[in-house]
């Protein structure tokens, strides 16, 4: 299919966007996307993306069954490994923690893996001093720069905060009890964000609270339908719509700062698109899991 937008065209169509908010101050300027691993093997389906630093980034290909890791220098993206485990046959999510070890969320087994740098399976995370009415069903999860995890636990209604060794610290009831709650975030504070896609509502608890409160209302005008979220290190929340192929970006107040992307095929669209991560030098990776790619932008900021 001919692309009905050149990359200049949608650049532009990005701008006029933002222009169009107002209080829009945040850009996304399109970088080659990612295709390949190491071996030239394609991506497909990805889901679930991290980024480590300025200079690590790690993909959980879904639907090949396996993570993929990338290094990172300037705009310059380098396939580094492929890892694919028995322990791990459908990975949904990936994270790194502080010490560069990587964790990653299997969809079949419903359990977060823990693997060395190198790769290898080192075992399952346990969660200790925690007594959950119903066997725990994570929908996602984070690792805060502390590396303390955070867990989103769909099947009792709430977020579990533990230590690195497993130990329970903390747990917050989602609000309202149980809803469509599909991704959590995590700042540099220490605030946990929940999203609910239904209601297309963002929630935040700060770091020593007990419960989450309203930081938006409901944005029906902003998604059709939001599943993805990540925090950058100035506090600033990117969401994914998923049907609809944008990125919505607000501010760490949770005001509007405008939404960019759409739905499409050519280079900067999106389509269903799923997990993102931003790194500490200000680079977006959005898994774009219907174009079987990872579409890179830096997040520019204009006055």
């Amino acid at each position: 299919m001919k692309p009905r937008f050149s990359t200049t065209a949608l650049a532009f169509l990005l701008m006029s966007s933002a222009l169009a908010h107002g209080r829009e101050v945040v850009k996304l300027r399109i970088l080659p996307p990612i295709y390949f691993d190491d071996q030239g093997n394609p991506l497909r389906q990805p889901e679930g993306i991290a980024c480590g630093g300025e200079s690590l980034l790690a993909v959980a290909d879904t639907g090949n069954g396996r993570l993929v890791t990338y290094a990172i220098s300037g705009d310059s993206v380098t396939p580094a490994k492929s890892i694919r485990l028995r322990e791990l046959p459908y990975p949904l999510q990936v994270q790194f923690t502080p010490s560069g070890d990587l964790v990653a969320l299997d969809g079949k087994l419903r359990k977060l893996a823990r693997l060395s740098p190198s790769g290898a399976f080192s075992g399952y995370v346990e969660v200790t001093g925690d007594n959950p009415v119903r066997p725990m069903i994570p929908r996602s999860f984070r690792i805060g720069g502390d590396g303390d995890f955070y867990l989103l636990d769909v099947a009792n209604a709430r977020v579990i905060a533990f230590s690195s060794a497993g130990a329970l610290k903390r747990q917050i009831s989602l609000p309202g009890g149980k809803g469509s709650y599909a991704d959590l975030a995590v700042d540099a504070r220490g605030a946990v964000f929940v999203l609910e896609s239904i209601a297309k509502r963002v929630y935040v608890a700060g770091r020593d609270d007990e419960a989450f409160t309203p930081l938006t209302g409901g944005m029906e005008n902003e998604f059709n339908f939001p599943t993805s979220m990540a925090s950058d290190d100035l506090g600033r929340l990117f969401l994914v719509d998923e049907y609809g192929g944008g990125i919505v970006i607000l501010a760490a107040d949770g005001s509007f700062q405008g939404r960019q992307s759409r739905m499409g095929w050519d280079s900067g669209s999106l389509r269903y698109p799923a997990g993102l991560c931003v790194d500490a030098g200000g680079t977006m990776f959005v898994a774009d899991r219907g174009n079987n790619r990872i579409q890179v932008f830096a997040v520019t900021v204009t006055d």
